[in-house]
């Protein structure tokens, strides 16, 4: 079995090599984990006509700082209301000029939310983590919650007068059909959109795979590609990235 630091090394060679092509459309070199985690999507980021991005649930910003150095994009807005993840986030984007940072959650109504913090903080949600996270991966647990602001996308945007995304790239552990309800008149103008689909519910009333899709496809979107399969300790599938793209009207 490959040790894990020869398999990171491993990693990073094979994304040095795959990225060689795309480097004419970055104004700045990235980091390996930069270019491990936009890499799959690069086929649809670096489209001329995407210039606007969103990034919600950006967590520490490491999609937030790939998307900044890409030539055709103009601006990036990232959203992460978990407060350590902040920090992290503006300390990531310091100095990156197209980056604007926002402290709240998004869903489908404006108050406040319930946030569940777990101890390694990438899993924390605004829902509850369920019985099958922790079979799944024992290493995590609840930590503590919090309360933090929400808004609708739509309604944040209007007000804080943002410019309309061509891309929306969401990871929010569980919490994606809460988003989505929350911006629909944001997405008739988005061009493609990147979500993190599950599986498993690894949080209470979490949609599935079939529950995003079918949303999706009922509003106008077909699937154009797919990021990496992401499982548990045992290899069984736990959740993967899809790419939807706005089909004509």
């Amino acid at each position: 079995m490959m040790i894990p630091a020869l398999k990171r090394f491993v990693s990073a060679s094979i994304n040095n090599y795959k990225f060689r092509r795309y480097q004419a459309g970055f104004e700045a070199s990235l980091t390996d984990a930069e270019k491990a985690i936009v890499l799959p999507f690069l086929g649809f980021l670096l489209k001329p006509e995407v210039k606007v991005a969103y990034d919600v649930g950006a967590a520490s910003g490491v999609f937030v700082a790939a998307l900044a150095k890409q030539r055709n994009i103009q601006r990036v807005c990232a959203f992460e209301p978990l407060p350590d993840s902040w920090r992290m986030l503006i300390a990531k984007t310091q100095g990156l000029s197209k980056v604007s940072c926002h402290h709240t959650a998004l869903g489908e109504k404006t108050g406040k939310v319930g946030f569940f913090v777990t101890s390694d903080g990438d899993s924390s949600s605004c829902l509850r983590p369920s019985v099958e996270q922790g079979k799944a991966f024992p290493d995590r647990g609840l930590k503590t919650e919090i309360e933090v602001p929400v808004a609708t996308l739509d309604e944040y945007v209007a007000q804080h007068c943002l410019p309309a995304a061509d891309v929306v790239i969401m990871d929010v552990q569980g919490y994606e059909l809460h988003v989505l309800r929350g911006a629909t008149r944001c997405l008739r103008h988005v061009r493609y959109c990147i979500l993190e689909c599950w599986f498993l519910s690894l949080y209470d009333g979490a949609p599935l795979v079939d529950d995003i899709w079918t949303y999706m496809k009922a509003d106008g979107w077909q699937v154009v590609g797919v990021g990496p399969q992401h499982c548990d300790q045992s290899g069984k599938p736990i959740f993967m990235d899809l790419v939807f793209e706005r089909t004509p009207r």
